[in-house]
């Protein structure tokens, strides 16, 4: 494919760029995966696109070989807490490793991104008509023609365009940062996905469409409004609001994923939003919606045991990572091993007695963990002991991304895991190595086998699973 221009994502100067992959032909439309083509920016400017990833996103790896020594009383065994957010904090002691310089800024990256989309697909949109006189090759009728250039003018891509694009990104609702946005409202920036999603649904105005969200939405802002001491409203009620204001009405579930066959707990928000003046239903919107929750109710099953989404011990994915870790461990740096987290035992000053039993050294995967990992998964050995002494339901599935007294577990009676998060290496006790990132997504409910995964890592597609 010939050179074509583009601006920098860096400088913002015009430069030839030949492009990745070849672009998605949607009619006469070509529409070009966003990714692709910083991809090949990248490639074309630095010859390192890997490396300035990494500077927006470090590796969460921390791998390691080294074991920790443990004559103090250990810490105490944990309760089976599973607050989700507890997995966003670390230990308020933990002496983080500096592991880049000049960091790209986040909402610079964010704001590059937005306006290089819209400007690309602006360009394909502004190339089409004026080649081809209409998007379909033929003369539109007056009434669809300004809708059509309306939405090519706001760089928006028609839903049949976008089901046939490769790349799909995200787009969820922000956390939204409480008292700041009583404040500003739609203009604050922390919520310019969110008006994304709002302008996108004024533009195409769909029958349907469905959000989905993190359940704390439902909680208070708990902070008034400093100009007029108003009670805030909570984000849930503000977001109906918006919602309402462009047409929509609007039912909103709350469903766990192991009450629809997934093993894992994991809770999340629905938006089920129906458009009042389509002049094409049965019935008023509102009323359908109300019956959302009956039909969900239908689809309800119990959720399928863990075990059942594991690879096999003769799987070749477990080989293919167990090499990787194997090939990285020999060449990696003393400053890239680690995951910025002293153990336990170094952050007290202290060494407990604690010796590494013999299963766990002969397994292939407990040499890849950092010292504070290796130590935490002995640390669970133990509590395992006394809980099978206790009569007590073992743990499970435990996440070693936490310091020891905010590990979040499952047991073996709970038959599920834990809520998967980015970051996040949930170890299994059973089986003595953690969870990959291909499992993570079947426990999401997404199939490997159906997906383009060749060029992604076990890292990145547990990433990948902890946001979808």
């Amino acid at each position: 494919m010939a050179p074509i221009q583009r601006p920098d994502p860096v400088t913002g100067e015009l430069r030839n760029v030949t492009l990745v992959t070849p672009p998605v032909s949607s009619g006469d439309r070509m529409v070009q995966p966003l990714t692709d083509y910083w991809r090949s920016a990248f490639k074309a400017s630095d010859n390192d696109f890997s490396g300035k990833r990494q500077k927006l996103a470090p590796d969460g790896d921390g791998e390691a070989s080294s074991a920790a020594a443990a004559t103090v009383p250990p810490p105490a065994v944990p309760t089976d807490s599973h607050d989700e957010g507890a997995h966003d904090q670390k230990s308020d002691d933990a002496t983080p490793t500096p592991t880049q310089q000049n960091p790209i800024d986040e909402l610079m990256e964010q704001e590059l991104i937005a306006e290089l989309e819209t400007q690309i697909i602006s360009e394909e949109g502004r190339s089409v008509r004026n080649g081809n006189g209409s998007r379909n090759g033929s003369d539109a009728d007056d009434n669809g023609d300004d809708t059509a250039r309306d939405d090519n003018a706001a760089g928006l891509l028609s839903f049949d365009e976008m089901a046939q694009a490769k790349t799909i990104v995200a787009c969820e609702i922000v956390t939204f940062k409480q008292k700041f946005i009583q404040k500003h409202a739609l203009d604050c920036s922390s919520v310019n996905t969110f008006k994304g999603v709002c302008h996108m649904l004024q533009k195409t105005k769909p029958l349907c469409f469905i959000l989905e969200n993190v359940d704390s939405l439902e909680s208070s802002a708990n902070a008034s409004n400093d100009d007029d001491k108003e009670p805030s409203k909570s984000n849930l009620e503000m977001i109906m609001a918006w919602l309402n204001e462009l047409g929509y009405g609007v039912a909103v579930e709350k469903l766990r994923s192991d009450d629809f066959g997934l093993p894992q707990r994991r809770s999340r928000l629905y938006f089920f939003g129906l458009r009042r003046d389509s002049g094409v239903l049965a019935e008023p919107a509102d009323d359908i919606l109300s019956k959302v929750g009956e039909r969900l109710l239908l689809l309800r099953k119990n959720a399928a045991n863990p075990e059942c989404f594991l690879h096999s011990e003769d799987d070749n994915m477990l080989d293919e990572e167990l090499e990787r870790l194997e090939t990285r461990a020999r060449s990696a740096s003393a400053s890239d091993k680690g995951d910025g987290m002293e153990p336990a035992s170094a952050k007290d000053g202290v060494q407990w007695p604690l010796a590494q039993p013999a299963h766990l050294q002969r397994s292939p995967w407990f040499k890849f963990l950092t010292p504070r990992e290796q130590e935490a998964v002995c640390f669970v050995e133990l509590w395992n002991e006394r809980r099978k002494r206790d009569g007590e339901s073992q743990m499970a599935f435990v996440d070693l991304s936490q310091s020891l007294n905010r590990m979040v577990h499952s047991t073996y009676d709970s038959k599920v895991v834990p809520t998967i998060l980015p970051q996040m290496r949930l170890w299994i006790t059973q089986h003595k190595r953690w969870l990959l990132g291909s499992e993570m997504l079947a426990m999401q409910g997404i199939d490997v086998n159906e997906m383009d995964c060749i060029e992604l890592s076990q890292p990145q597609m547990a990433n990948l699973a902890g946001n979808a």
